[in-house]
Parts: structure tokens; sequence; C-alpha cells
């Protein structure tokens, strides 16, 4: 089975033969994004989920829980974008381990990355 592979900027790191990089700006790259900023009134930080149907923000407490909606409206959009060509998931990614920048979870936790969703797609 395809993994999902976190990519990273470490001298001499590369992208394995068997790999595609799904990350922005590719095709394949998630539309939705997280991004940290300040929360007012309180002072703090927290997080909100911007793309190409956020009219406002919504303010989101955790990075986990923002980067868990980016992922839903991921796949709540694909169906819309790739219309018709959902095949095109699996033609072009299947049996490919795909890479992304976000961080891969720890053992046991769910894996909130557009990537996740694109292995999915692609080998079920």
């Amino acid at each position: 089975m395809p993994d999902r592979i976190q990519q990273r900027r470490t001298r001499g790191w590369r992208l394995p033969l068997n790999a595609k990089s799904v990350a922005r700006p590719s095709k394949w790259g998630n539309p939705y994004r997280v991004v940290r900023q300040d929360c007012a009134p309180t002072g703090g930080m927290c997080w909100a989920v911007e793309g190409p149907d956020s009219m406002h923000q919504q303010h989101i407490d955790t990075e986990p829980l923002a980067r868990q909606r980016a992922v839903e409206k991921f796949e709540a959009w694909i169906p819309d974008h790739w219309r018709g060509r959902r095949g095109l998931i699996a033609v072009e990614l299947r049996g490919l381990d795909l890479a992304c920048w976000c961080p891969t979870p720890e053992p046991g936790q769910p894996d909130w990355c557009h990537a996740a969703t694109l292995l999915r797609e692609a080998n079920q």
C-alpha cells in the first residue's frame, strides 16, 4: 500500500522515485490552507482556514482542528472540482507514494492531510 511522505528541505533530501509531490502549487494541492493569526479581543493566537469559498474566516482554537477542517473542505471540494474526472486521481496517482509538507501523524492518530485523502481516492 502506498504511503504519505513528508517533504523536507534538509540538505540531500530527495523525493523517492516512486513518489509524487501533491503539495501546492501542483494540480493536486489543497486549495484550503491553514493560517495562523491574532485573535481579537484575547490577543492570543488562533487559526483559520482560507480557500476558494472562504468569504470570511472562522477562528479555530487549535492547529490540529484547523488542519482537520481544511481536509474536510478539500474532501467536499473534490467532486465539484473534478466533476466527472474522479478517475483521473486513480489513473495518475494509483500505486504512488504521495508527498506533502504536512507533518506525519503519531501512531494511532488521524492523518489530517489532503494527501491522505488522495491516497484513499487513488487506491480504493
